[in-house]
């Protein structure tokens, strides 16, 4: 009995790569900034300044004739009034007999002259009011924008392009293979 052996073998290829490369390179870039100053105005209109020596030129006797005239008739007012006590307090000393005579009476009266009106009041010294009101500050602040440069770099670039070789590894192959006990025989 004859026995047909078939094998066979698969081929083998090979394969062998590099890879490529690429090798990027930038500097930085270089960047300028600038920043103006802001523009500040600052204004500030002018205070109020209030001098009132009105109470000091008073006491001087310098005063307007409204305030004098007041002044005149507050004074008239009271003499007025003692006058009129003093008349009243002769009616009594005249109801009296037994007190002093008519002709002292008139003696009194001569010397005692007119009515003093003071037109000056009373020296207080300098006295004068001072008040100060400031005006408010006026700011106003105008920013200015920031200037910004930039000024890139090439990029520097180097490319190695990758290699593939392939090759046969292993050859393929059928063998074929007849045994068995009377082959070579003839008959």
């Amino acid at each position: 009995m004859l026995t047909l052996q078939i094998s066979q073998q698969y081929a083998k290829l090979g394969i062998e790569s590099t890879r490529a490369q690429l090798d990027l390179r930038q500097r930085p870039a270089d960047l300028q900034i600038e920043q103006p100053a802001a523009v500040l105005e600052i204004s500030q209109g002018t205070g109020k300044l209030e001098i009132d020596s009105t109470e000091g030129q008073s006491s001087l006797g310098y005063r307007s004739s409204q305030r004098m005239l007041d002044s005149v008739a507050s004074q008239v007012r009271s003499g007025v009034l003692d006058a009129i006590g003093k008349i009243a307090e002769e009616g009594w000393q005249l109801a009296e007999i037994s007190g002093p005579s008519i002709g002292d009476l008139a003696l009194q009266k001569q010397n005692e002259g007119t009515m003093p009106i003071d037109y000056v009041g009373p020296y207080t010294g300098p006295y004068v009011k001072l008040s100060y009101a400031p005006h408010p500050l006026d700011i106003r602040v105008q920013p200015q924008k920031a200037v910004i440069q930039v000024t890139p770099h090439p990029v520097e670039s180097q490319y190695s392009p990758g290699n593939v070789r392939t090759y046969v590894a292993q050859q393929n192959g059928l063998q074929i293979d007849v045994k068995g006990q009377y082959m070579n025989m003839e008959f």
